[in-house]
C-alpha cells in the first residue's frame, strides 16, 4: 500500500526522507512572510530569488570582463531555462 509523502521530499532509503529544497528556504520564507504574509510568501520568495540569481549572473559576466550586452545575454539565456522557474506549488506545502 503506498504511503503519503510530501512532494518536496525524496526517499533515500525506505525508512527516511530528506528534503530536496535548500536548507535556508524555510528561514527565507519566514522572513518574507513577516513582510508580505503567508499567502504570498512562497511565490514572492521564488520570484525574487530567481531575479536575484539572474542579476548575479550578469554581475559575474561583468566581473569576467564581458561587455554589458554579453553579460545580459548570458543572464537572459539562463532565464530561458526551465530550471530557473521551479514549481511554485512545491514551496506552498
Amino acid at each position: 500500500m503506498p504511503t503519503f509523502r510530501w512532494a518536496s521530499f525524496q526517499e533515500r532509503i525506505a525508512v527516511s526522507m530528506v528534503p530536496t529544497y535548500p536548507m535556508g528556504l524555510p528561514l527565507l520564507l519566514l522572513a518574507v512572510a513577516h513582510v508580505a504574509g503567508w499567502n504570498l510568501a512562497p511565490s514572492l520568495t521564488i520570484v525574487f530569488h530567481s531575479l536575484f540569481g539572474l542579476w548575479l549572473v550578469y554581475l559575474l559576466g561583468r566581473e569576467f570582463g564581458l561587455e554589458a550586452g554579453w553579460a545580459w545575454l548570458g543572464a537572459m539565456l539562463l532565464a530561458a531555462s526551465p530550471l530557473v522557474y521551479p514549481d511554485v506549488s512545491a514551496a506552498d506545502e
